[in-house]
């Protein structure tokens, strides 16, 4: 099993290759490990938002905040 550490350093990695898809889902499964983890919410709305999901990227922009 993956630390959400280890699963968010996939996704940015994911996320900066353009891999979106990869990028949200490994985005989702680091926050299952850890909720509250500010980065992965963040990354995850904008993430989404790139991926023209904008009104499914607020919930994750407003566990950011």
């Amino acid at each position: 099993m993956q630390t959400s550490i280890t699963l968010l350093k996939r996704a940015q990695a994911s996320h900066a290759a353009g891999d979106l898809p990869s990028a949200i889902s490994l985005y989702e499964t680091a926050l299952r490990g850890d909720p509250r983890n500010y980065a992965a919410n963040y990354l995850l709305a904008i993430a989404l938002y790139q991926a023209g999901q904008p009104g499914r990227s607020i919930r994750y922009f407003d566990a950011a905040i």
